[in-house]
């Protein structure tokens, strides 16, 4: 389906002009350069379909066709400044959808100017199948028809090898229908004869019915616990909450929700919330049938709401016939206990501002729930995530943020030994502050044990493993992480980021180029990319890889210290210091860690200044430090007494 013959293309609000080359919005001229232009007059020739980056490399950057980084940029540059035009964004895309390692797609509804039949991309490419089949009907009883004979003594037998031959057309058709599965008849008429085969789901997000937006705090909530719930399951693949939400509020058939999370069935429903009380609708949909599995509706007063989110989850799991094991089925049993109402909302408010990032505002009400209920375990474990990322984003000083962390996830554990996200953030405390590497091992086991599917403990392992320099290990945790939470941005760069530090260049840059096809606007990736060119001697690209991720970072320091390290071992030491003059002006005004000052005096050669630095960070407890053992810009120093002194000091195992 193409419209390159039509002059003007229409989609909500807009009017593409392409004889022109101009973008109207309700009438009026909206700004665009010519590449944004151009990529959309190519994405609307073909609705619906997948045009691919190298599609647009030969049409529209035709001259930069063997430089990777220029062309990246300029089609990363032209989407992005697309979509703002449009009001879109990569994720819950209207208009434009990034198809993982491919291309892009236009999703919306477009209709030549002038006509008023509307082509619907997604409806035509769900079931083209059946309209194929439709037409074949048409066909079939054309052919089958029996045309009448004048003569009488031949009306009986007309009849009767006119209903024979209808018969047999119907049959003909039949099995055409069941031969090419149209419309999924074959799966709806034998799917309740057929044993389900799920083993994989993905709840997605429960939409709000309380008729007010503050209350979306609560369906969202419901809907973290209830994956959380099932994610206990060790026998059931259950995809994180952080890749689920990307959905909210999308319109995407299930079937292609399901496909793009890779799972079997998808759980969906509604909340809404009166007075007292909570009504909560699900049902489970096997996605390859299109199959409705199960559906329940309940009603339940507020202090039982996680019980009822408990026995949600055992339904489910009663449904899809899957294994429950004896421990399981106690933890699942166990997470049922009636709750403060009171207290659960201040929780679930905070638990919202911690997936929004909002720190400081979800420290408030997790301190407001344990305050009003000083056994609430899930108030402790979420400060302890959110004092954890505190410090991972150096918005605080180590020996601020983690040992504040460290209490609370102990607290938590005291009150209940069964929470996973309490032990996994006592692992990443052992890890990246304590440096007790045999303890912090010892949670993560426990956190995946308590919750196999939880993407974010396997994430954190990972990074674990790769520090004390087990790569394999470290290579398939983070691969499982990505299996349980593939949309997840820092999970995507995973991948490439531990075959960097296990040296293995190649590979790592196959892996980020995968994770920038997934998102080109991911800074975590263009960061590690950045690190692999510096490494392969290719200074050009990674200074541009690394200046595109500094954007993207909002020019951080950790970015602008890898571009001070990245101009100094190309040769550029003037530009390399001045980074270390304005990371020494950001440390008046902010925690800069030392470690990255370090990284800054290894690019310029100064091995004594980069060691005075990190003992600098070992003092501070640099999370930065972390990586010491493998990281392949501190290679110079791996014979040095004092290099030598410090690992030991930091306790990493000698294998």
């Amino acid at each position: 389906m193409a419209f390159k013959t039509a002059r003007s293309v229409r989609f909500g609000a807009f009017e593409l002009d392409s004889a022109r080359g101009d973008l109207h919005k309700h009438g009026v001229k909206v700004k665009l350069q010519e590449q944004p232009l151009r990529v959309l007059a190519m994405l609307l020739e073909h609705p619906g379909e997948t045009v691919t980056r190298e599609e647009l490399r030969e049409r529209i950057w035709p001259a930069v066709s063997n430089t990777f980084v220029d062309f990246e940029n300029g089609l990363n540059t032209a989407v992005g400044k697309l979509r703002q035009a449009l009001g879109d964004s990569a994720h819950g895309s209207r208009y434009i959808e990034t198809v993982p390692r491919r291309g892009y797609r236009f999703i919306a509804d477009i209709e030549a100017a002038g006509s008023l039949t509307e082509i619907s991309p997604r409806n035509f490419i769900i079931h083209q199948d059946a309209l194929t089949c439709d037409t074949g009907v048409a066909e079939t009883a054309a052919a089958t028809q029996i045309q009448p004979v004048a003569t009488e003594g031949t009306d009986r037998k007309s009849t009767v090898f006119s209903r024979l031959a209808l018969l047999a057309g119907a049959l003909v058709l039949l099995g055409i229908l069941f031969g090419l599965n149209a419309d999924l008849l074959r799966d709806r008429v034998f799917g309740r004869f057929h044993q389900t085969g799920i083993r994989s789901i993905a709840v997605l997000p429960l939409q709000n019915l309380s008729g007010l937006p503050d209350q979306e705090f609560l369906a969202d909530g419901i809907t973290d616990e209830l994956t959380t719930d099932l994610a206990r399951i060790a026998s059931l693949k259950v995809i994180s909450r952080t890749s689920a939400m990307h959905y909210k509020g999308t319109t995407k058939p299930l079937r292609q929700i399901a496909r793009e999370l890779g799972v079997d069935a998808v759980v969906e429903g509604s909340v809404a919330r009166s007075e007292g009380t909570i009504r909560v609708r699900t049902q489970l949909i096997d996605a390859v049938t299109d199959r409705h599995v199960w559906a329940q509706a309940y009603e339940r007063n507020m202090q039982d709401v996680v019980a009822l989110q408990s026995e949600v989850a055992q339904a489910i799991a009663d449904q899809i016939r899957v294994k429950v094991t004896p421990s399981e089925q106690r933890l699942l049993a166990g997470s049922g206990r009636p709750v403060d109402p009171d207290t659960y909302e201040l929780y679930l408010r905070g638990r919202n501002h911690l997936n929004l990032r909002n720190l400081p505002r979800s420290i408030e009400f997790f301190q407001q729930a344990a305050r009003r209920d000083p056994n609430c375990d899930l108030a402790y474990a979420g400060l302890a995530d959110a004092y954890s990322l505190l410090g991972n984003y150096n918005m605080l000083r180590p020996v601020e943020a983690y040992p504040v962390a460290k209490a609370a996830a102990r607290r938590a554990l005291q009150i209940n030994e069964n929470l996973a996200e309490a032990h996994a953030s006592l692992a990443f405390i052992g890890t990246s502050y304590d440096w007790d590497w045999s303890n912090a091992e010892a949670n993560y086991k426990r956190a995946i044990q308590l919750n196999p599917n939880y993407a974010t403990a396997h994430h954190w392992y990972a990074r674990h493993l790769t520090a004390m320099g087990r790569h394999q290990e470290a290579i398939r945790e983070i691969q499982r992480a990505r299996e349980l939470d593939p949309l997840s941005p820092n999970i995507n760069a995973g991948p490439g980021e531990a075959l960097y530090f296990a040296r293995q260049f190649e590979p790592a840059i196959k892996a980020e180029q995968t994770a920038l096809e997934f998102d080109p606007s991911l800074g975590r990736a263009h960061f590690v990319m950045g690190q692999i060119c510096l490494e392969t001697k290719a200074f050009d690209q990674a200074i541009a890889e690394l200046r595109v991720a500094d954007a993207y970072y909002g020019h951080q320091s950790i970015s602008l210290a890898e571009l001070g390290y990245a101009y100094g071992i190309s040769g550029r030491k003037s530009e390399s210091g001045k980074v270390l003059q304005e990371l020494a002006k950001r440390s008046k005004e902010s925690y800069v860690p030392s470690g990255l000052v370090a990284a800054v005096y290894m690019g310029l050669g100064d091995t004594d200044r980069a060691l005075t630095w990190l003992e600098k960070g070992y003092a501070e407890r640099d999370l930065w430090l972390v990586s010491l053992k493998v990281d392949p810009r501190f290679d110079a120093l791996r014979s040095n007494p004092r290099f030598q002194d410090l690992l030991y000091r930091m306790k990493f195992p000698v294998h």
